[in-house]
Parts: C-alpha cells; sequence; structure tokens
C-alpha cells in the first residue's frame, strides 16, 4: 500500500474513531475563567454612634471572596439512552461557576451527581451549563471508569428544564466580628469575639468577653477600641473608636 493510500485510510479510521466516541455528546471550549471577586467588609462606615440589635455584630472587618453562582431550586435531571440508559440527577443546592464556554456559563455543583444505578468505585461530579436568562440548559458529568475509561467528561446532548436563582456565594475569607450577646445583671455586658475561615467554614478563634459598667465602659480587644453608650437586652448603641484593623 502505497503512502497516499495510506494516509488515505488512517485518516478515515481516526474520523470514525472522533465520530463514534463524540456520538449523542456535545463538545465545547472553555477559553474563559471563573468570574468571582474579592469584597472588603467594613462595618460599621463611621465612627459616629451606631445602634444594633441584640446578636447582631458591632464591628465587622476583613475579605470575603465571592464567586458567580446559581442555586438549583428544582432537580435537574437528564436521562439518555446511551451511557447504558443512565439517569443523571441534581440535586437543589448551588452550583459555582468555573468557565465561559460557547454553550454558556459552566457551573459545577457543590455535591455529587446522584446517577440512577449505583458506581463502584467512582465519584461521579457535574453540573450545568447555562446561558445568561434562560431557563433551560445543559447537565455535564465527569467520572473516571464504569466502561467509559476513554470519556472523562460528558456533556447532555440536549437542553434540560431548569428552575434557579443568580446569587454571589461566598467562597473563602477570614472576618473578624464584636457581636452584641446582652446584660446578665444592671452592671454586666456580654459580648462574643470570633474569627471565621470561610474556606473551611469553621471559627479560628471564639471567646466570650464581658465588661463591668461600674470599672468602664470601654471594650479592648485586638487593637480595636470601642465605647459602650447604652446597652439593653434589646441591643446596644455604641462608638468604634478603633477597629480590628
Amino acid at each position: 500500500m502505497n503512502y497516499p493510500t495510506r494516509f488515505f485510510y488512517l485518516t478515515l479510521a481516526l474520523g470514525y474513531s472522533l465520530l463514534f466516541l463524540g456520538c449523542g455528546h456535545v463538545s465545547y471550549e472553555e477559553p474563559k475563567t471563573a468570574r468571582s471577586r474579592t469584597e472588603t467588609i467594613d462595618f460599621p462606615k463611621t465612627n459616629g454612634t451606631t445602634f444594633v440589635p441584640l446578636g447582631e455584630p458591632m464591628l465587622r472587618q476583613g475579605t470575603l471572596s465571592k464567586n458567580d453562582s446559581i442555586e438549583l431550586t428544582q432537580p435537574a435531571i437528564w436521562e439518555t439512552d446511551e451511557l447504558e440508559k443512565k439517569k443523571f440527577t441534581i440535586y437543589p443546592g448551588p452550583l459555582d461557576h468555573t468557565v465561559t464556554t460557547r454553550l454558556g456559563n459552566k457551573y459545577r455543583s457543590a455535591q455529587d451527581v446522584v446517577v440512577s444505578y449505583p458506581l463502584e468505585d467512582t465519584s461521579v461530579v457535574g453540573g450545568l451549563i447555562v446561558d445568561e436568562g434562560e431557563d433551560e440548559g445543559y447537565l455535564w458529568v465527569e467520572w473516571e471508569g464504569f466502561g467509559h475509561q476513554q470519556l472523562k467528561e460528558t456533556v447532555s446532548d440536549i437542553k434540560i428544564p431548569l428552575e434557579y436563582k443568580r446569587t454571589m456565594r461566598v467562597t473563602g475569607g477570614e472576618l473578624q466580628e464584636l457581636i452584641y450577646s446582652g446584660r446578665s445583671d444592671d452592671d454586666t455586658v456580654n459580648f462574643l469575639y470570633r474569627e471565621f475561615d470561610y474556606s473551611s467554614s469553621t471559627n479560628l478563634l471564639y471567646q466570650e468577653i464581658y465588661i463591668d459598667l461600674d470599672e468602664g465602659n470601654m471594650i479592648n480587644i485586638k487593637n480595636a477600641k470601642v465605647e459602650v453608650l447604652k446597652a439593653t437586652n434589646e441591643g446596644v448603641e455604641y462608638r468604634v473608636i478603633k477597629g480590628f484593623i
């Protein structure tokens, strides 16, 4: 077989292989990165007198990372005759934006995709591809194995109806907070100081503090200085002299 003929058959075989692997699935590019932003938290904004109700932060400072997200309010379901006639379900919950493709914005679910029957030793992750303002989109899944080792990701070949709302979800950052906890007697006022890590959803520090109004009305903690002007079991009036940062 001469070279041109061999090249022709090789090209034809490659074309059939790609057609077989891509049958019923949508391919796409991922040219753009996730849409996120960093927000600086600084409450209260002024050094004047401020009032907050019982249980609310008096002083709140730090930075938060927020990601463009959607909140799925009804299950998204894709049933296919291919892939061994499986049904894929994403239950209500948050999905974070990862990339923008030519099909729309790609969102990843915070929970695993539920498949119509269990897959041994396989974790199936996935999400949705939704264009701006659309009430339908594609469902995508990623896996390792279960008979399709050559496939890392598959996208539904049809759009499915979706019910969701758009939001900016906090995905990281740290905050320092001073929270008003009320009065325990005529002279003692209680507060809660905490440092919270949103990346791991854990309290880095959690400390109860109090002041005796007979001895003074100043709170000094972690570089912050707060003057308590009036405190009841309904709320507190105060003035921030210096913040945490």
